[in-house]
């Protein structure tokens, strides 16, 4: 009897262990791929058809169809795809159910299309190469994927019997000429409104704007807008999709605008044209002095709209005629603002909540450190070294002669100007400068070094570090006029324009060189050069952007020495460490106000906003969104 009693304890231990065993067995299959089915079978997951669950995680994954193409020429398309796995014996299993799909542009906002399970949905007005990912447990497998399209759009001022005025041979003679954007730009492909402005020969009034690629063929045919003795085409949300997808962190695309008459008679060809696009859209926001407000504006991407919406007035900020000088942590959560008079105060405040963290008086230069917790500020002579919480000194001075304050993001270093000139406290301007720099051993800042010596009458000045901490940017005048612009070392008017230009320098040292093709190549005073605060990828290689003030000419909308407007133009690092010009072409920041000066445009990682739980928290002309105030779009 003892005996079978024991028989049917041995019995009863086997199957409890079998059972854990099995439900462990359930869950490993579910964690190395396999999926349980809905009615809790297994569903012969691949951890059961392969036996030995090894043998899955060194097994390879792959993509059929394998370097697809889809045509989008009409619209929307899907692709079905399946994943196979192969087993390291050989083996294949479908498992197509059970791998997560995904498109590799969604990562930096270059998603040309969605993902429902295992089918791919082009978005119709996006070209360009992309690759699709699967991925079971640790197993990934990667194709790429082709979208094409050939087009034609029809715009304002055109009909469809446009195309038909633009076939027969091409004319040089009278040919349009593209006023803006210069040859060669590159843009972020979420820039959204990048107008060209030309100039069409005699008796042109229908136009054709083409270009040709591996990921597309497009033809836009319109009227002529009319501005300032020329004519503007600003692409709709269709053709720029198209045109930035295709050139999206590839060559850049080649363009050209034929012109003829509506009636009908020669047709005249411009030359061709580049424009090329980023690898990732650009996020964050930026904030500027709007000067003929008074005003410190905000935009941010994806939120604000077509145009910046106002985040400091003088109403806001308690001063009485103007909110001018401004710095802001690379973060987004705290900002300096100097008030009325160069000078005369200045406060730091919270961004989200616009809340006082302290006020002083004598400064107009600021800079945060790279974590926001600790600022630099500058009355014109000399560097405080500050808490940001209350404006409480570290060291005063950190330098006895300096100003102009920029913190390097890793925190390592401090450019700043200093002028050969006795600096007076409160002056916003700089003359006769040089660039010097300190640096951060973990415990002390070091003695100064020149980091760019002053050669003849020049002067340098506004120097900024790069998002890696490796250049600098600053301004130059070669005549010696002030950082304003507007007098010389002296004081005095200065004959001719102002002759402000945009340099850059290694921060280890080095020569410095002027970003040529940043500039007009004649004297447009160039001002307050500002970095994003992020570094990107472009066909491969370290793409930076910076963002700076202008009186050059915007195409036909403002004339040349008009009014200071913002611009911004990518940066190639490793051009310039090959001693080759770093810069490219600049376009102008369409976001911004025509009508006004615009001055320090810098940009923030996130836009810190005012929290909230009900519409009523917010501020006039907000709303509450996802808990955030946020302006209300029109």
């Amino acid at each position: 009897m003892s005996r079978g009693i024991c028989r049917s304890a041995l019995l009863l231990t086997a199957l409890f262990i079998a059972a854990i065993v099995g439900a462990c067995g359930e869950s490993a299959r579910d964690f190395r791929g396999g999926k349980p089915a809905a009615n809790g079978a297994n569903d012969g997951g691949p951890s059961s058809e392969f036996g030995n669950p090894d043998e899955v995680l060194s097994g390879t994954l792959s993509l059929e169809p394998a370097d697809a193409q889809l045509d989008v020429s009409n619209g929307p398309a899907s692709l079905k795809y399946k994943v196979v796995l192969t087993s390291k014996s050989g083996a294949t299993t479908d498992v197509t159910d059970r791998a997560e799909m995904r498109e590799e542009g969604a990562d930096f906002g270059g998603a040309l299309g969605t993902f429902n399970g295992a089918s791919f949905t082009a978005a119709g007005d996006k070209v360009g190469r992309t690759h699709v990912i699967a991925r079971l447990d640790k197993l990934e497998a990667k194709t790429s994927l082709t979208l094409r399209a050939q087009r034609v759009m029809v715009a304002a001022g055109a009909d469809a019997t446009s195309g038909s005025k633009f076939v027969g041979p091409d004319s040089a003679q009278d040919a349009p000429a593209i006023v803006y954007p210069a040859s060669g730009v590159i843009v972020p492909p979420n820039m959204n409104e990048i107008e060209f402005h030309f100039v069409p020969g005699p008796g042109q009034d229908l136009f054709e704007l083409s270009t040709v690629s591996p990921a597309l063929d497009l033809k836009v045919y319109f009227g002529c807008q009319p501005l300032s003795g020329g004519c503007v085409y600003a692409p709709d949300k269709i053709v720029w999709n198209l045109l930035s997808s295709a050139g999206r962190d590839v060559d850049p695309l080649s363009y050209r605008i034929r012109a003829t008459a509506k009636a009908g008679g020669p047709i005249a060809k411009s030359a061709d044209r580049q424009i090329g696009f980023g690898r990732e859209n650009i996020t964050g926001g930026v904030y500027y002095w709007n000067a003929g407000g008074g005003q410190t504006k905000r935009y941010e991407f994806g939120v604000s709209g077509q145009q910046a919406e106002t985040f400091l007035s003088p109403a806001i900020a308690g001063s009485l005629i103007c909110v001018g000088c401004h710095a802001i942590s690379r973060d987004g959560r705290f900002i300096a603002v100097g008030l009325d008079m160069p000078g005369s105060s200045y406060k730091a405040l919270t961004v989200g909540t616009r809340q006082q963290l302290f006020a002083q008086a004598g400064a107009s230069f600021f800079a945060f450190s790279p974590d926001g917790t600790q600022i630099m500020t500058s009355n014109g002579v000399s560097i405080v070294w500050r808490n940001t919480a209350n404006g409480t000194p570290i060291k005063d001075p950190l330098v006895a002669q300096g100003t102009m304050p920029d913190w390097s993001a890793d925190g390592a270093s401090l450019v700043y100007a200093r002028s050969k000139d006795p600096m007076i406290v409160g002056a916003p301007a700089v003359s006769k400068g040089e660039l010097e720099l300190i640096k951060w051993d973990g415990a002390n800042w070091s003695p100064p070094s020149v980091l760019v010596a002053r050669a003849g009458s020049e002067n340098n000045y506004y120097p900024a570090f790069s998002p890696d901490s490796q250049w600098v940017v600053f301004n130059r005048s070669p005549s010696g006029k002030n950082s304003m612009g507007d007098s010389d070392s002296s004081g005095q008017t200065p004959s001719g324009v102002p002759d402000g230009q945009l340099w850059a320098v290694p921060a280890a040292g080095g020569s410095a060189r002027r970003l040529d093709a940043t500039g007009t190549g004649k004297d447009s005073f160039d001002s307050w050069p500002k970095w994003a605060p992020i570094t990107q990828t472009y066909r491969g290689k370290k793409l930076m952007w910076f963002t700076f003030s202008s009186k050059r000419a915007y195409g036909l909308r403002v004339g040349e020495g008009e009014r200071t407007q913002l611009w911004m133009a990518a940066f190639d690092p490793e051009k310039g460490a090959a001693g080759g010009d770093p810069s490219v072409p600049p376009f102008w920041l369409p976001f911004q106000e025509l009508g006004s000066g615009n001055h320090i445009a810098q940009w923030v990682t996130r836009v810190e906003r005012q929290p909230c739980g009900s519409p009523g928290t917010c501020a006039a002309g907000e709303q509450c969104i996802e808990g955030r105030c946020v302006p209300q779009v029109k």
